[in-house]
């Protein structure tokens, strides 16, 4: 009997690209592995694999989103064949690696139709394997472009990463100007490795957990004026290519660049504008529907047609949750909108999955099997979570492996403050890696800049926020003296974790209130925006210790990013009497983001906007000013 074939209709790919894998039989229990470079030699280094049947679910899963209007893929827009013997493959991850190929493990089964496996564990047997497919620019491909803001109003940093090192280089200048003078500009990078983890999984070389993230280069781009459209390339020259270059023109020849994008700066004091702000958003390959897609889509068409000029992410950002290709997928989403406007993330607060295709409904599920493989051996592979999450951080939180300096934030001992470990013990590392915080604080874990006529302060909820801890005298310092309120009147601190919600109120809401409550009501703070909570909620305006009208912050929380929204009869919005809390305003069930514009120097214009780019909840907050103090206006 002859073997069944395996087929991959492209023999070279990039990036992004769409790919069909097609077989002529195989039954709904056998394995599709994916193996890279091609040359592997040792079936347990496969970089992800699924069930035939879970190949066939995706494909209609794949089309249902299309239909809906969720999901865009650029390379293949007609809908995809979802009968028996193909895989449609898109958009095809990141994999530093020359080529690939896919197998096709043969579940072996006796006369009588049991396994023939020992035990429950049922082997496999390699049946055949598709032609090596090379990945074009797998090392030089630019990937992951985003910008964030620093504590000068005149410059701004560019982030992206490579496969290979070198020395990495940007070219800008002012759009739409031909004899405007271009700029150029030599940055520094830096990466990660699996040691550099606190714990497992993240520190597991193996499929689904860590993977190189390759190059990370920064490169800060200064002398910027206000108010004023710039356009960028950023490239890098490989180690040892530019060593005898001398001549400017030709150092910049021997760059290979990137296409070239457009930011606009940051708007004149006392200009309005708008930006985006929301929490928990995911990425493809966490192994829930694409709610992330919903906001990344809707806030891609804010930035392009909107005029939307930052956006603020308030923690759980990947939900990586040490599976590293998830970074890669995560910092690919966001591009479209994050390489033309300033990205400012906090440090959050899920459920880990280690997949690069395949979507779980059941996030505990393994994919456990034998293989016989062609050297005689016998191998156990298993893909899965080998711990439970409770709610928490998903940067961060870690039980061990912290000490000697290994958490990035400056904690010393081997778990953090919560000693959660739901961050799948990054701890912190890549989070810290790819985003930057302003520079002024402790990283990108607490931070404040200036943006326009608003002043940010971003803290940690997963760190020590008790008065007299060191974030909390930061914070005091930062409210107190690090705010001009003739420049910016507006105040906004932003922390993953609410203070307030409905029905019961957690024992860190009520902590953080304890701790930060008077001194947000003492310092005239204008709004206090966390997620965490996978709904919308607002408070009235003026709240403090469950007071409307007095001298403290409307809160706001925008969990809505992506994460499965929580349900309607039992989540956070679910209230028997709404009397009881009058200090509700609005609460939604929806996926979505809130957008701050920021009228002038007396007024603000909050609105949550979800699916379907609908106008959820709006409201105005209004302040006096007087140019050199602020008092509060009646609302």
């Amino acid at each position: 009997m002859s073997k069944s074939q395996i087929l991959a209709n492209v023999t070279e790919i990039k990036f992004g690209d769409a790919l069909e894998i097609s077989w002529d039989d195989a039954d709904d229990e056998d394995i599709i592995g994916l193996y890279c470079p091609a040359e592997e030699t040792d079936p347990k280094k496969f970089r992800d694999a699924v069930t035939v049947l879970q190949a066939k679910e995706m494909g209609r899963l794949t089309n249902e989103k299309r239909r809906e209007g969720i999901l865009h893929l650029r390379s293949s827009p007609s809908p995809i064949r979802t009968d028996r013997n193909v895989w449609h493959v898109s958009p095809f991850p990141i994999i530093r690696e020359s080529s690939c190929e896919f197998r096709h493990w043969k579940r072996m089964m006796s006369e009588d139709g049991t396994d023939t496996g020992a035990g429950a564990t049922p082997n496999f047997a390699l049946e055949s394997k598709t032609n090596p497919i090379a990945i074009q620019k797998y090392n030089t491909s630019i990937t992951g472009i985003h910008l964030s803001v620093t504590n000068r109003t005149n410059e701004m940093r560019v982030h992206f990463t490579t496969g290979s090192a070198g020395t990495p280089y940007a070219i800008y200048g002012k759009n739409g100007t031909s004899s405007t003078k271009t700029e150029f500009r030599i940055g520094s990078s830096d990466t990660y490795r699996a040691s550099d983890m606190c714990q497992s999984p993240a520190k597991r070389e193996e499929a689904g957990k860590f993977v190189d993230p390759g190059m990370l280069h920064t490169v800060t781009l200064d002398d910027l004026d206000y108010d004023t459209t710039y356009w960028y390339k950023v490239g890098v020259i490989s180690e040892g290519e530019g060593e005898d270059i001398i001549d400017y023109d030709d150092e910049l020849n021997s760059v290979s660049w990137s296409d070239a994008k457009t930011f606009v700066t940051e708007p004149y004091y006392f200009q309005n504008y708008s930006f985006i702000v929301y929490g928990d958003q995911g990425a493809p390959g966490v192994g829930w529907d694409g709610g992330y897609l919903v906001t990344t889509n809707i806030t891609a068409r804010e930035v392009v047609h909107g005029g939307t000029r930052i956006v603020h992410i308030i923690g759980d950002v990947s939900y990586a949750s040490g599976a590293g290709h998830v970074w890669d997928s995560y910092m690919e989403m966001i591009q479209p909108f994050a390489a033309r406007v300033p990205i400012m993330a906090g440090v959050g607060g899920a459920v880990s999955v280690f997949f690069i295709f395949t979507k779980r409904k059941n996030l505990k599920q393994k994919l456990m099997f034998s293989i016989s493989s062609p050297f005689n051996t016998i191998i156990i592979l298993q893909c899965h979570r080998d711990y439970d999450d409770p709610a928490g951080n998903h940067e961060y939180g870690h039980r061990r492996g912290g000490e000697g300096g290994k958490d990035p934030s400056g904690v010393m001992t081997p778990g953090g403050y919560y000693r959660w470990n739901d961050s799948g013990g990054e701890c912190g590392v890549p989070f810290s890696k790819r985003f930057w915080g302003s520079g002024n604080g402790n990283g990108v874990f607490w931070y404040s800049y200036d943006y326009g006529m608003v002043h940010t302060t971003v803290i940690s909820c997963e760190h020590d926020l008790s008065v007299g801890s060191e974030q909390y005298v930061w914070l005091e310092t930062d409210l107190k003296h690090g705010v001009n309120s003739t420049k910016t009147p507006w105040v906004i601190v932003e922390c993953h974790r609410p203070m307030y919600m409905l029905r019961k109120r957690t024992k860190n809401g009520r902590y953080i209130e304890s701790e930060l409550g008077p001194l947000l009501a003492e310092q005239n703070v204008d709004l206090y925006i966390a997620g965490h909570r996978h709904v919308y909620f607002r408070s009235c305006q003026g709240f403090n210790q469950t007071n409307c009208g007095q001298q403290g912050p409307m809160h706001v929380v925008v969990g809505t990013g992506g994460y499965p929204i929580s349900d309607k009869k039992m989540g956070p919005c679910h209230v028997e009497d709404t009397s009881k809390h009058p200090w509700m305003e609005s609460c939604f069930h929806s996926y979505g983001y809130g957008k701050v514009t920021v009228a002038n120097a007396t007024s603000l214009y909050w609105e949550f906007i979800g699916e379907g780019d609908r106008v959820l909840d709006d409201t105005w907050l209004h302040k006096n000013y007087t140019g050199t103090n602020i008092s509060y206006a009646s609302v």
